[in-house]
């Protein structure tokens, strides 16, 4: 029906009646990208909301720009000029953070690198007695914690190990999906992360 674009303490709504809005496409995978892309007139006013700041909702989900290539001009078969933009969901953003200075609870370890996360099973507790050691929920819990993002629903067995330098949050949180199976859900409106077992 309509996307929202939120920007500046201000909310810009774009439709297909009103604002020509055309070939708007939701494409989420399984542990894998999700991202959204739409055309609208080169001449719409509207345009000026899209920046790198705002946050674009549809489908329950929300979007960032977060490359310099997300808005391209392109003209269709009538030689009419049209925005076409290219979103990602927000989770995307963990891809440029990274756990400073460090994540680590094996306690043989007294100086971790900068940028290392070493959680260990038989470590200590990182999560304040939420998680058990060495549990995917305790893992992904240390690797959320300031990142403004939160734990949802984990329940994947098993006790791993994890040990990684200079990676971002979102390569960590992909490690713990490949280590301790199941499938990561995004709920980018309420900035939460789960790891189902699908069982």
């Amino acid at each position: 029906k309509y996307i929202i674009v939120k920007h500046d303490g201000k909310k810009t709504y774009l439709s297909p009646q009103a604002d020509g809005l055309k070939e708007c496409y939701l494409d989420a995978r399984l542990n894998g990208e999700s991202t959204l892309e739409f055309m609208l007139p080169a001449t719409s006013p509207k345009l000026s909301a899209l920046t790198p700041e705002c946050e674009i909702h549809a489908g329950g989900r929300v979007y960032t720009l977060l490359k310099d290539e997300a808005i391209d001009t392109v003209r269709d078969e009538n030689n009419k000029l049209w925005t076409k933009v290219m979103a990602v969901e927000r989770w995307a953003e963990l891809g440029t953070q990274y756990p400073e200075p460090y994540i680590c609870n094996d306690p043989t370890i007294s100086n971790p690198a900068d940028l290392t996360a070493i959680i260990v099973g038989g470590g200590t507790d990182l999560s304040g007695g939420l998680y058990p050691v060495g549990s995917a929920a305790h893992a992904l819990y240390a690797v959320l914690d300031g990142s403004g993002w939160t734990l949802g629903t984990v329940d994947v067995p098993g006790i791993h190990d994890i040990e990684m330098e200079k990676v971002s949050r979102l390569t960590l949180i992909k490690e713990i999906q490949n280590k301790w199976g199941g499938y990561i859900v995004w709920d980018s409106a309420n900035k939460t992360v789960s790891l189902r077992s699908g069982n």
